[in-house]
């Protein structure tokens, strides 16, 4: 059940159904007492889908939602900063970013930040 009502909400936040996907999230999802992971999942299908949409300036608070259930998430943080990005928050960007360049390499993910051919990607903490 709980799988469904995250693909309706991915399908809805894909389309630019943003008041759709939060209602089903609302009204369908949070009922069924889901734990934080499936919550934060659900709100970060809205940010990202939302923002890949067109609607970044609609989704920022979708965004906070995920990552406040799931801070140490980084695929979570990765969504975030590519909507602040968007809405030019730059320097909270740069601070989802830099979390998930710390996060990526512990989680098996390595290979994204590097691209063929080139250097690793590092953290400047002085930026």
């Amino acid at each position: 059940m709980v799988q469904a009502l995250l693909d309706t909400v991915r399908a809805s936040a894909r389309a630019g159904d943003i008041d759709d996907a939060t209602a089903v999230i609302n009204t369908d999802l949070l009922p069924l007492g889901p734990d934080d992971r499936q919550r934060a999942q659900a709100w970060n299908l809205v940010c990202w889908q939302g923002t890949l949409a067109g609607k970044a300036e609609m989704v920022g608070c979708a965004c906070d939602h995920a990552v406040a259930l799931a801070p140490d998430d980084g695929g979570f943080r990765d969504s975030r900063g590519i909507t602040r990005t968007i809405t030019g928050h730059f320097l909270e960007a740069i601070e989802d970013f830099r979390a998930f360049v710390t996060w990526v390499p512990s989680h098996g993910q390595g290979n994204l930040l590097k691209r063929p051919g080139s250097h690793t990607l590092s953290v400047n903490p002085q930026i």
